[in-house]
């Protein structure tokens, strides 16, 4: 399971990139790295005997339950856009985008020509999750807007996955309405320079860490 290899692929792809880490990152670090399409991949792995999803996401989570999503254009430009969505935010948006990131990514569903599939990566990793979810009785409702998801940091698969399935139709739809979403306008447009990996803005922006005479680089 060479992560090289599937990020070369993903990039070929979808321009986006695999970066491990070794630990928990915030946040605000973890969309961050989305807007730069950058997806940071844990290097734990479950033991051998283990395919239920625990609460530390390892290899296997990101490779087979979210790596393929990536792949796919229109997901990783969503994905994009909840990183973009990401910068500069206040914590209260930050934290509904992180659970919206999770309703989708982690334990989503899309709905195709009246079939609902699932695109989570706890779901899809996992082979008794999988069956729960089969065999259950569940409800799918369409994915809430971003201001009527709770701004909560339990984002674990017991608290946000119990008895309603929440699903999308379209990533572009989704994009769209966080553009366009009144409840949190944006001052400015962001756009993405696939060839310099860099991120600019439709006009000059001064940050904290421009006040403070501090630099940050992305690598």
């Amino acid at each position: 399971m060479c992560i090289r290899d599937r990020g070369n692929y993903l990039y070929n792809e979808t321009g986006f990139r695999l970066k491990p880490v070794i630990g928990a990152i915030s946040y605000r670090e973890f969309l961050y790295c989305f807007a730069h399409k950058v997806f940071c991949v844990a290097l734990f792995l479950r033991h051998p005997k283990s395919d239920i999803y625990g609460f530390q996401v390892d290899l296997i989570h990101e490779v087979i339950g979210h790596a393929p999503l990536f792949a796919d254009p229109d997901f990783a430009d969503l994905l994009q856009e909840i990183g973009w969505q990401s910068l500069g935010t206040g914590q209260g948006k930050l934290t509904r985008l992180a659970a919206l990131y999770s309703l989708i990514v982690e334990t989503g569903f899309v709905k195709e020509n009246g079939q609902f599939k699932s695109i989570g990566g706890i779901i899809n990793a996992s082979p008794n999750d999988m069956q729960e979810i089969i065999a259950g009785k569940d409800r799918y409702e369409p994915m809430p807007k971003l201001k009527q998801i709770p701004a909560t940091k339990e984002l674990s698969f017991a608290s946000i996955h119990k008895d309603i399935q929440y699903y999308i139709e379209d990533p572009k739809q989704v994009i769209e309405s966080l553009r366009n979403d009144q409840d949190y306008p944006s001052s400015f447009k962001l756009f993405y320079d696939s060839e310099r990996k860099i991120i600019d803005a439709d006009r000059h922006l001064v940050t904290d860490k421009m006040i403070k005479g501090e630099q940050f680089k992305f690598d």
